[in-house]
Order: C-alpha cells, then structure tokens, then sequence
C-alpha cells in the first residue's frame, strides 16, 4: 500500500468503460469527456494488460484530506450526437472506472 501525507497530491487515473450488457469495452477518452491536453498511457502490470485495462491520466486533481466540493473541471458544448452517445452508454449501463493512487 501507498502511504499519502495530508494535502500530497493523490494521482487518478481513467480507465476503460464497460457494460455487463454488451461485453464490449471502450476507452475512457472515446466518451465526448474532458480531456488532458496530452493523454498518457499509465504503467501496467501484467495483471491490468490481462484483464484488458487501458490506464490514462486524467484532469482530476486529488489531495489528501481535502475536500473539495463542486469544481469546474472543463466548459463543453454537446451537439446532438454526444448526447445520443451518452443516453446509449447509459441505456447499455456502461461503467466507468477510475483508479485513485
């Protein structure tokens, strides 16, 4: 385990969406989401390559022992196909899944 100290900064990182229903994954970034400027492939062990991870950092900013509450990450506009995409995600329950450490 890693050990934080109060207010050290925690890294979160995105990884795959999948659904129970379809079977099929998708990357974190081929949502109409927030993105980094340059998106970096985290290291993975072999156990996350097996099971199909794709690891990408993220614009979340963490500390330690700090909340925050409601924070702008990014400003977008959605046209009609983002949103059609959204509404199949969720309609399909697709999951997102972020590692924190």
């Amino acid at each position: 385990p890693k050990q934080f100290a109060d207010g050290q900064d925690v890294q979160m990182s995105v990884n795959k969406i999948n659904s129970v229903k379809t079977q099929l994954p998708y990357k974190y970034y081929s949502l109409p989401v927030c993105k980094p400027a340059h998106i970096v492939d985290v290291a993975e062990n072999l156990g996350e390559v097996l099971a199909g991870d794709k690891i990408e950092n993220s614009l979340y900013e963490l500390k330690m022992k700090q909340d925050e509450y409601c924070k702008v990450l990014c400003r977008k506009q959605y046209d009609k196909k983002d949103v059609k995409q959204f509404q199949k995600m969720i309609h399909d329950d697709y999951r997102v899944h972020w590692i924190i450490d």
